[in-house]
């Protein structure tokens, strides 16, 4: 059978090569005028690589020996080089000799590579798995992260950096986790940095000078990985870490210009750590987008309240509306609070369960009663205030005598609230606080009577803001 058959196609690199060895040496053949110079010398030269913007050149028996060879036709090689390849490239030239020295170095290297290979176990935090979006529950205070994140899942994120900041116990870490599980299951590589372990690990490195080792290491957080996490981002800038610092921002870059995505998470936001980071850091992660988890309001915290009852066998049908109040209201310290309050509601199940619900809220009292912090009742001023914010207008406007829509729409409102918090006050009692007289405020009475309905949507976002003041 004729071999010629069995030889593989040439591939789209080596055609490349070969094209770019022809123009060389065609190059070289109207330009070099001694037939015997380059029929001896360059007819028959090699092009090994192009990598980087350098090619490789092999030249079989340079005179007298490469160095001289090179120092004798740099010319020739310089203007080939611009000629064919363009003003960027530069050239390098080898011979037998080097080939051979660079094979031996090469198996060396490769030894090194396999009984060196860098460890990143010791800065990779590793995935909660119990910590997913089955059980997440999305609020108005994380809906903005957590459409964003559901972005990232969906392959719609169109940013290389997301930058999300919140406060301690607001579910950063639950909704993190989530979204670290979900890549993983999509069968993307997912890298989670530990902060101080990173740093104490660099910190390492460097006074070992153990440069090489610091560019594996960034090598492999740029290439091997879909997704890199830098968790807890404000402690970075703590302290002087000047070599960490530098580190992140290579990592940053290099990820950036490779077109992946690196999500970084912080207690703060980026206005609050920027005095703490180089410029040009603080630029990368601006480029990204950004986004924070809010400050629940009391409406986010019922809503976790009652998804998570069941997770202790409870449910929202066994406390009555004002004990639900209490609890949503009692924890509104962080996420974390609420969870520990359900936990212990959890322990005392069958006592809440046999209770009546007339005196349910009372057993929620009493169990948690060194574990959570009782809010004052809000004042009536506190009231004027919060009704005055929501209409954007003054108390003064609420107390004056003014007639305009706005104005009078606010009064009326200002009125029901009053008596939604403080049931037994008079119409009397509520006329001096709103400087209006007793006719006035009776009319008030019965005209959110008659509104009663679009008066309800006014009274539950008041509610919200007065409950967690």
């Amino acid at each position: 059978m004729n071999n010629t058959l069995n030889k593989k196609p040439p591939t789209p690199e080596e055609v490349n090569l070969n094209v770019k060895e022809n123009q060389l040496i065609q190059y070289f053949k109207s330009e070099i005028r001694d037939p015997f110079l380059f029929n001896t010398f360059f007819k028959k030269l090699k092009v090994l690589t192009i990598e980087d913007k350098n090619i490789v050149i092999f030249i079989k028996k340079p005179y007298p020996n490469l160095a001289d060879f090179k120092k004798n036709n740099n010319e020739f090689f310089e203007k080939a080089v611009f000629d064919v390849l363009g003003r960027d490239y530069t050239y390098t030239l080898v011979d037998e000799l080097t080939v051979q020295a660079q094979k031996e170095t090469q198996k060396v290297v490769k030894s090194i590579t396999v009984t060196k290979k860098i460890n990143l176990s010791s800065i990779k935090k590793d995935l909660d798995k119990t910590k997913t979006f089955s059980n997440y529950i999305n609020c108005h205070f994380n809906s903005e992260v957590y459409e964003i994140i559901q972005s990232i899942i969906n392959n719609e994120y169109s940013h290389n950096v997301l930058f999300i900041s919140g406060k301690s116990g607001h579910g950063k870490t639950h909704i993190i986790s989530a979204l670290e599980n979900e890549l993983v299951s999509k069968g993307k590589s997912v890298f989670v940095i530990k902060p101080i372990d990173f740093t104490n690990q660099v910190t390492s490195y460097m006074k070992d000078n153990r440069t090489d080792v610091i560019d594996r290491l960034t090598n492999s957080l740029v290439k091997e990985y879909d997704y890199l996490f830098f968790d807890d981002f404000h402690v970075f800038g703590e302290g002087n870490k000047k070599a960490t610092k530098d580190l992140i921002f290579k990592i940053l870059d290099d990820r950036i210009f490779e077109g992946k995505i690196t999500i970084i998470t912080s207690e703060k936001d980026l206005k609050e750590i920027s005095k703490n980071f180089h410029d040009r850091i603080i630029s990368r992660i601006s480029s990204g987008f950004q986004t924070r988890l809010l400050e629940p309001n009391y409406n986010d915290y019922k809503k976790l309240l009652c998804a998570f009852l069941p997770s202790e066998n409870l449910d929202e049908n066994d406390f009555s509306e004002e004990a639900i109040k209490y609890i949503a209201r009692s924890t509104t310290k962080s996420l974390n609070t609420l969870i520990g309050a359900i936990k212990r509601l959890g322990f005392y199940r069958e006592k809440i369960k046999s209770s009546d619900k007339d005196v349910v809220l009372n057993v929620v009292k009493n169990i948690l009663v060194d574990y959570v912090t009782e809010k004052e009742k809000a004042k009536p001023e506190t009231i004027l205030k919060e009704v005055a914010k929501y209409y954007k207008i003054t108390t003064k406007d609420i107390t004056g005598k003014s007639r305009k829509k706005e104005i009078v729409v606010a009064r009326w409102a200002a009125v029901h609230m009053i008596k939604i918090y403080f049931k037994d006050i008079s119409s009397v009692e509520i006329g001096k606080i709103l400087q209006k007289d007793h006719a006035t405020i009776l009319n008030v009475f019965k005209k959110n009577e008659e509104n009663k309905e679009s008066l309800n949507i006014v009274v539950n976002e008041l509610r919200s803001k007065i409950d967690f003041i």
